[in-house]
């Protein structure tokens, strides 16, 4: 077995929460394609605030819309793609032909933020994109 030394961490500052509503340009620090537990394809993003380090990243989980959704149901087929492309046209991201998740990586767009608590632990989430700015 290895001995691990762990840090002092009293001196350790908390990580910030952002106000509920409050409207902030966010920079994706980290994409990749994922699945959900329902084997459903996905964008898995990590957002942060490229003002303050300290305040605590967000995470989004973006469904991929497939044909066999359509086919399924078409309405929340069309609510995927909408979501998908309010989300591309935020940051910036030209998306005609198609993207790699590697090229979201540093794109910033402009968000309204929100809180919410799971297991008893208060984080921000991503309640909306603003467009055009």
């Amino acid at each position: 077995m290895s001995y691990v030394d762990l840090p002092d961490s009293e001196d350790l500052p908390e990580l910030k929460l952002l106000d509920d509503g409050r409207e902030i340009k966010l920079r994706i620090k980290k994409a990749e394609s994922g699945t959900s537990k329902n084997n459903v394809p996905r964008l898995e993003i990590v957002v942060e605030d490229p003002s303050d380090p300290l305040v605590d990243d967000m995470y989004l989980y973006i469904n991929m819309p497939s044909p066999t959704l359509r086919e399924e149901d078409e309405k929340k087929y069309v609510k995927t793609v909408k979501y998908l492309k309010d989300f591309l046209e935020c940051f910036g991201i030209n998306s005609a032909q198609g993207f790699d998740t590697e090229d979201l990586v540093g794109a910033e767009g402009w968000c309204i933020v929100g809180v919410e608590e799971y297991e008893g632990r208060r984080s921000n989430r991503v309640k909306s994109y603003v467009k055009g700015r």
